[in-house]
């Protein structure tokens, strides 16, 4: 969202236990739609899966986005719902912290209400 990409806009996280919810504003052809992408940490603990899309207030699984939405709406929808879980998963696997002359990478994430903790190797 912070790429220059004129397709979204306004984008925030929202900490929940097990995942997060990215609030994001989306350009669906002649309008702005504003949903929330709905991510669950795997079980490995290594990789955010999109499991819903809030759409004012309600909550739908992305296979089954509600009838009343526009195609274009719609295909923007599922593009954003797929290019920020390509996002997020590559930011876990790439990102590197040097120190030390040591690199570490990303072997786990918690994330709760209130914290993200990512523990490094």
């Amino acid at each position: 969202c912070g790429s220059g990409d004129a397709n979204y806009r306004n984008a925030r996280i929202d900490l929940r236990p097990g995942g997060a919810v990215v609030y994001v504003e989306v350009y669906a052809g002649v309008l702005w739609q504003r949903i929330g992408i709905v991510m669950r940490l795997n079980t490995a603990r290594n990789h955010l899966d999109v499991i819903g899309v809030d759409i004012d207030g309600t909550t739908y699984d992305p296979a089954t986005l509600p009838p009343f939405l526009p195609s274009d709406a719609r295909q923007a929808i599922l593009n954003a719902l797929d290019e920020v879980e390509t996002v997020v998963n590559d930011l876990i696997v790439q990102m590197v912290l040097r120190t030390g002359g040591e690199s570490y990478r990303i072997v786990d994430v918690n994330v709760d209400d209130t914290l993200l903790t990512l523990i490094m190797q």
